[in-house]
């Protein structure tokens, strides 16, 4: 079936006869084989939990994914009136058992065992597609593993009910890990039975096969410089928590762990040391988020790792670029396939950029968790710093095959890129890349040249609109079908340069020029050649549940000739060491400049 095709009606009728009968059916009988364990999974829980969000569980409210709902005695947080996808999730998915656990005491027990046991009269084994979707049970079952002191009640035969009931998580899961497609979300689901498998007297004969299922989604979904599938960071922060406390579980048992799964942690931690931006947080590309909590640090230092991050992810196609205190990482990648093609991102060519430790240019982030219209906005390329022809995709979304319900995210397609190059000059790094997204369409190739100063106090780019060797007839013919006034001007070429919300920007010189102060006191001022510059509203999903009002710079040129170029620079005002120090952040890491320099690139950039 195309990407762009609608389901058929057999499939639909397929997918209703699976979720009607063959899906129920297959939940009781995996609730039939559990048997009630006592789970004697002995970790160290330290996982990252919100002390703030488990109060406000106490007290009886469950704010997630922009929706609050009472969660007091009498109340029922499962049977929540017009709940968002997002909302759902992660209520369903049992994470917030961590917050509680970062709580702690009497009262924190009460509630989680209160609400799972809620949750087990109202909900249950009686199927519901998302509820038991592969993600949400794997979570749910992980989450209650490591927190069973806050889930399982203190009456005996209840909580040997809800012991049989987290036992039939795995055998709920363990038919359908081996068959979901390579990615983060079969991974989370071998991680989650592994940790059964010590968890459970029922499962240790099942210990080999299940680090069997561990092994070859490690091998399938995590490449070989440690980037997830998904090609989201958050991902690699999320699945280095989890297979690094896999890994210590292991230890504590005595049990040989999988072969690959050390390497694996190995790896997916020089990822997120690649992806840690300067502000301790992640980059927001293909649906993650800034996580600037401490969660990155928390993970990284468990791990000894050379302080001077990786300058290049050359399977992941992401590069990081530093100069002096600024760093920035570029996407030159194209969509991700699998599962993740329901969250991933048009990205290509877009780049976010810190200075000291401010965030500068974003992307807005990911909106999952609201609307489905805004999340579906969130992942257009208009959402990001980038580049576009027309005002049209360069990707495209469809719904996926067989699922046509609004719980099915649309799956993203693209263009892979072109290879990227990167060379060292002792003033600096350049980085180039590009896409054939609008060949097809419109007969054009997109590039970005990007160049940062060894200094980091001038970051400078050329976005140039290309008609491709022999499409020259199918571009004038596309511009021969504007109207007439456009014609003469030609197509819209624009670059969008997304602020974080925290900068405050606005038009100087006559709208020439935009100035950018940081609340370090940094100030910016950019500058452009070969467009019109303004000064756009924005909106930023990376920090929290809630959108946050921010601002954009939009650049737009007119492309009716074969080749159209937009150039701009971004540079600092004044001597960075005049600056006041900035009180609320880290020091630097002036490093990264020098890791730069020992790794140059033979290849040289595209030509001006």
């Amino acid at each position: 079936m195309s990407s762009g095709a609608r389901p058929t009606a057999s499939e639909g009728f397929g997918r209703r006869i699976l979720q009607r009968f063959t899906e129920p059916a297959a939940l009781r009988t995996a609730f039939r084989r559990a048997r009630p364990d006592p789970l004697t999974l002995d970790l160290d829980t330290e996982e990252f939990g919100r002390a703030e969000a488990g109060e406000r569980l106490i007290a009886g409210r469950f704010d997630s994914a922009g929706k609050g709902v009472s969660c007091e005695p009498g109340a029922s947080l499962w049977r929540a009136k017009d709940p968002s996808l997002g909302w759902l999730i992660e209520a369903h998915s049992f994470e917030w058992l961590a917050d509680l656990a970062a709580v702690g005491g009497e009262r924190a027990e009460q509630t989680g065992r209160r609400l799972f046991d809620t949750w087990l009269r109202e909900i249950g084994f009686q199927y519901d597609h998302l509820i038991w979707r592969d993600d949400v049970a794997a979570r749910r079952l992980r989450a209650l593993l490591l927190h069973a002191n806050f889930a399982l009640p203190q009456d005996s035969t209840r909580k040997s009910a809800a012991q049989r009931a987290i036992v039939a998580h795995g055998h709920w899961l363990i038919r359908r890990v081996e068959g979901l497609p390579a990615g983060t979300t079969q991974l989370r689901g071998a991680v989650a039975l592994a940790e059964l498998s010590l968890a459970a007297a029922s499962w240790r004969e099942q210990r080999n096969a299940v680090a069997g299922l561990v092994d070859a989604a490690l091998s399938s979904g995590i490449l070989a410089d440690g980037c997830p599938l998904s090609r989201n960071p958050e991902d690699a922060l999320i699945l280095l928590a989890q297979t690094r406390l896999l890994l210590q579980g292991y230890e504590r048992e005595g049990v040989d762990p999988p072969p690959l799964l050390e390497a694996a942690v190995e790896a997916l931690a020089l990822a997120v040391r690649f992806f840690r931006s300067a502000d301790g947080g992640l980059p927001l590309f293909h649906g993650g988020a800034e996580r600037a909590d401490g969660r990155v640090e928390l993970e990284l230092g468990r791990r000894r790792l050379p302080y001077i991050a990786p300058q290049s992810m050359s399977e992941g196609r992401f590069e990081r670029v530093a100069g002096g205190r600024v760093t920035v990482m570029i996407d030159l990648g194209g969509a991700p396939g699998g599962p993740a093609a329901e969250t991933g991102a048009a990205s290509m060519l877009a780049f976010e950029m810190t200075a000291g430790r401010r965030r500068l240019v974003v992307n807005s982030g990911s909106a999952a968790h609201l609307d489905p219209d805004w999340a579906l906005a969130s992942r257009g390329e208009s959402a990001h710093s980038t580049l576009t022809f027309n005002d049209s995709p360069f990707s495209q979304m469809a719904p996926p095959p067989g699922s046509p319900e609004a719980r099915h995210a649309p799956l993203l397609s693209g263009p892979i890129g072109a290879a990227g190059e990167r060379m060292q000059e002792k003033n600096g790094v350049w980085v180039a890349g590009g896409h054939d997204g609008y060949l097809d369409e419109y007969g054009v190739q997109i590039a970005r040249r990007l160049f940062l100063s060894a200094d980091g106090g001038d970051f400078r780019g050329e976005d140039s609109a290309m008609v491709g060797q022999g499409r020259e007839r199918l571009f004038e013919r596309r511009l021969a079908k504007l109207p007439r006034a456009q014609r003469r001007v030609g197509f819209p070429f624009t670059a969008r340069f997304h602020l974080h919300p925290t900068v405050k920007a606005s038009l100087v010189a006559d709208g020439e020029a935009v100035t950018m102060r940081l609340p370090s006191g940094e100030i910016w001022v950019m500058r452009q050649a070969g467009g019109d510059l303004s000064l756009e509203p924005s909106v930023y999903y990376g920090r929290g549940d809630a959108p946050e009002e921010s601002q954009q710079i939009v650049v737009t040129a007119a492309a009716r000739e074969t080749l159209t170029q937009i150039r701009w620079a971004f540079r600092r005002v004044g001597d960075i060491n005049s600056l006041p120090k900035d009180i609320e952040a880290l020091e630097p890491q002036d490093e990264f400049a020098a890791a730069d320099a020992r790794r140059a690139l033979r290849r040289p950039p595209l030509p001006a």
